[in-house]
């Protein structure tokens, strides 16, 4: 009955922010050890305030509502990211130590296999943050084009990635961004994320509502900028006619990557 009444009282204080109740033995406990109490408390309200938050929103879910999104909670967080990076480096330690066993194909395989396939993962949730988030994403495509290549630490890295005619990743990530909404388009998409953008239809004939633009939302904050509805619509329309109209898949690929290379790299 006691442990019951603890977890009660421990859910009272986290999601309905009340007191739990003084019981006789609290009563009687010195004036030393009730300031101690009261600063557990204030202390616990004040810095716990993302974990009460999650657990509201945990409520909120059960309930069938959808929480709002924090830059926090976007799927990239910096935590995951330092896995990902963790996990890339010791895979390449691994590799780099049977490179001489292995022929330049089955390098480069493995190295695909087990590094660059992960760079992309989940990486169009990136699009708009800082370069702080990134960098670290770099530094692994970095270190994976030397062992490739067999380039040194000291050389540079701009001619190496551009002949192995590799997109940087914050190139990567627009990549990611536009393939989604060429798939939102032609339907080939989930329906939650078709039904997130719209085609632009002007009130009376234009020009532009030839070329297959997008109808962008307006927004008031960097992070709605941020959002698929606002950042698909301002790169789909910046694109070439030719690319929009691609036949299908595995074109448009080609074709946005060549794009986003020769952009990049002013060739």
């Amino acid at each position: 009955i006691r442990k019951i009444d603890n977890l009660t009282a421990l859910n009272d204080i986290i999601i309905r922010g009340k007191r739990p109740p003084t019981s006789p033995k609290v009563q009687g406990t010195s004036t030393t050890s009730q300031a101690c109490q009261h600063s557990d408390y204030s202390t616990r309200d004040r810095g716990s305030s993302g974990k009460i938050d999650d657990l509201k929103d945990l409520n909120d879910i059960q309930r069938g509502k959808r929480p709002p999104t924090s830059p926090k909670t976007r799927g990239a967080s910096t935590t995951s990211q330092a896995r990902q990076c963790k996990s890339a480096f010791y895979h390449l330690r691994n590799i780099g130590k049977i490179k001489k066993y292995l022929t330049q194909p089955v390098l480069a395989q493995l190295i695909h296999m087990f590094v660059t396939s992960r760079l992309d993962y989940g990486n169009s949730l990136l699009y708009g943050s800082s370069a702080s988030h990134t960098r670290k994403l770099q530094m692994v495509q970095n270190v994976t084009a030397r062992l490739l290549t067999g380039h040194r630490k000291s050389d540079h890295i701009t001619p190496v990635v551009r002949v192995l005619h590799w997109l940087p990743v914050d190139k990567r990530i627009i990549f990611k961004v536009l393939l989604l909404t060429y798939k939102c388009i032609h339907g080939l998409a989930p329906k939650y994320l078709c039904s997130l953008i719209d085609l632009y239809r002007p009130s009376r004939p234009l020009r532009s509502g030839q070329t297959m633009q997008l109808a962008r939302p307006t927004t008031r904050s960097r992070f709605g900028d941020m959002a698929f509805t606002t950042a698909a619509p301002k790169i789909w329309n910046t694109l070439p006619l030719d690319i929009k109209t691609a036949c299908s898949v595995n074109s448009f690929k080609c074709k946005v990557k060549s794009y986003l290379f020769c952009s990049h790299f002013n060739c």
